[in-house]
């Protein structure tokens, strides 16, 4: 890999490094860490500086796969926030408060819409390996090496999220063709995400691992792999109190979090008593919703003004919607759905569809069970990534005009 990676030219290199650290965000975290032990002052800020260098170094190689109307319309949506806070006054604190890191999360459009699945296939895959094995690092001594250590006891969902993208990616690779490394690694990942006891990282490993097995594997019989398939999830089934109880001891021996694997055995994992209030908050805002007269709902962060708890929404779906009301609201989840469907419908081969599946299941059903959707940066690479594949013409993300 290395000898590969030396025989290409300058543009190029700094293309995948760029790419590897905006689509595996776990390596920055991983990285801070290790810059914490040179005793630089603002590690993210050196993260920020690395990422800068590599953008102008590989701008020829990706600067075609956008346009100036893609730029134009990112521009239009970063005004369209801001004035939103003038529109909507109660939202204009909120607004302002999360401004930053909206627009950081809304530039991932440019990542969604430059990066071509067919061409950087291979070095996502050994960067998201690289990423695995650098949370194994963080979790059990980096992060302690930075005067940060991260408390194994405690959930750490954030930390979850950020690892869950490449460990997808780990494991598509290995439901591709299998192999040791792949297994381990998607071993090592699957399990720390599990330890860090949240339970929406786990849901989402398990959408994409069944969405993946029964919509893109390739079987040579077909029929009779899926019926073993089904016959393999009725078996872990059977014996999933036996398996959890193995994995409950392993885990407290490691000193990790066992929330998830303990909801797990109780069966109880999304019971209403488990939802940490979500039911309460999502029925507040459901009669919000349906109670907003104008039909342009409530403004952004109209969610945690409206709930008893003051929490946010926790479902991409309610917080837009309490934010811009039936009517904008319902436009933005049409267009929204509409360049899924078209992605879905213009991709040209399986790498597209599961890159694609990758990114609806960290930008999208991720956000259906937590975190703000304004500042979710995988949430603006999958309508990049969206709007990319949705215009589409002869294998070429050239053009990707919204």
């Amino acid at each position: 890999m290395l000898k590969k990676f030396l025989a290409l030219n300058r543009s190029k290199q700094a293309e995948i490094l760029l790419w590897g650290l905006m689509f595996g965000r776990i390596l920055q975290i991983f990285l801070c860490s290790v810059w914490a032990r040179f005793h630089i002052p603002d590690v993210f800020l050196f993260n920020d500086i690395i990422i800068i260098v590599l953008m102008f170094m590989s701008i020829r190689e990706w600067k075609y796969r956008i346009s100036t109307r893609n730029i134009i319309a990112v521009v239009g949506l970063v005004l369209f926030y801001f004035l939103s806070g003038m529109f909507y006054s109660d939202s204009a604190e909120y607004v302002r408060d999360h401004g930053e890191a909206f627009i950081r999360a809304v530039l991932y459009i440019f990542v969604g819409l430059a990066i071509d699945i067919n061409k950087h296939k291979y070095w996502l895959h050994q960067l998201s390996r690289i990423a695995t094995v650098g949370f194994f690092l963080y979790i059990t001594f980096m992060s302690s090496l930075a005067n940060n250590p991260v408390d194994l006891e405690e959930e750490n969902m954030y930390l979850a999220y950020l690892a869950l993208p490449t460990t997808l990616f780990v494991i598509w690779q290995l439901l591709e063709n299998l192999n040791i490394i792949d297994l381990v690694l998607s071993m090592v990942g699957s399990f720390l995400i599990l330890s860090m006891g949240s339970r929406g990282p786990f849901v989402c490993i398990v959408f994409f691992v069944a969405a993946y097995l029964l919509f893109f594997k390739k079987y040579k019989r077909n029929a009779l792999s899926k019926f073993l398939i089904a016959a393999a999830a009725a078996l872990l089934y059977l014996f999933a109190d036996s398996i959890l109880l193995l994995l409950i001891g392993i885990v407290s021996r490691f000193g990790l979090n066992v929330r998830v694997l303990e909801s797990l055995m109780a069966k109880n994992m999304f019971a209403a008593e488990n939802s940490s209030g979500r039911d309460r908050i999502w029925t507040e805002l459901i009669q919000a919703i349906m109670k907003d007269s104008t039909g342009f709902g409530y403004g952004l962060g109209g969610d945690e003004r409206i709930t008893s708890t003051g929490f946010e929404a926790h479902n991409v779906i309610l917080a837009i919607l309490i934010s811009f009301g039936l009517i904008l609201g319902g436009i933005i989840l049409f267009l929204f759905i509409r360049y899924i469907f078209r992605a879905i419908k213009h991709t040209e081969n399986t790498n597209q569809r599961v890159f694609l599946l990758i990114l609806f299941t960290v930008g999208f059903v991720k956000l259906l069970m937590s975190a703000i959707f304004i500042v979710d940066y995988y949430f603006f690479m999958l309508i990049g990534y969206s709007i990319a594949l949705s215009n589409l013409k002869s294998g070429n993300l050239t053009n990707t005009n919204i």
